[in-house]
């Protein structure tokens, strides 16, 4: 079974647990700050998948890192994972978990990259249009910024992408002009 899929399993588990014990907003921003540390700490994650270090070092790592700054239900849930030999997966549960939360909370991400940062009234705009084309009250969105778009903006939406940049259209001008 591929590790997003038993990724998944393991996120459904917890987002079950936390709604059991009352606890999904604080394991929730758990997750994001696991994700986030994992993301930025790549020699953390590299200790995590290596399979000669063993467990109990891997969590006793965990441990010293998120003890004292998560929830307990999340701390047993990585206790959990670690006595099942799973620590390498604990980036992929954390993606998985933030989506099914968002999914359960009626969130819909948006990633949007532009050559400069967008003013409020745009961020506005963009949001109101994610929210009606994917009938979600919320939107959550990820703006990052690349000057090499030159102007106009790239949105992703799950699997779709909408490309309004510059650079696109030079590119697509260019290709019309080369095959013409």
């Amino acid at each position: 079974m591929s590790a997003q899929r038993v990724a998944k399993r393991y996120a459904q588990a917890l987002l079950d647990l936390a709604v059991e014990h009352n606890a999904l907003e604080a394991v929730y921003h758990d997750m994001e700050a696991v994700e986030q540390f994992l993301k930025q700490n790549p020699k953390v994650e590299a200790i995590l998948n290596n399979p000669i270090i063993y467990s109990y070092k891997k969590l006793a790592i965990l441990k010293a890192l998120f003890e004292k700054h998560v929830h307990p239900l999340t701390l047993r849930f990585i206790e959990a994972l670690s006595k099942r030999n799973r620590e390498n997966i604990l980036f992929e549960v954390a993606i998985a978990f933030e989506s099914l939360y968002e999914e359960r909370q009626g969130i819909q991400r948006a990633h949007v990259q532009s050559a400069v940062a967008l003013d409020n009234s745009l961020k506005a705009a963009i949001t109101d249009l994610v929210a009606k084309a994917s009938n979600k009250k919320q939107v959550r969105l990820f703006e990052q910024i690349n000057p090499e778009l030159i102007g106009g903006f790239v949105l992703r939406i799950d699997d779709t992408q909408l490309d309004a940049s510059v650079r696109s259209k030079l590119r697509q001008i260019e290709m019309e002009l080369t095959h013409a």
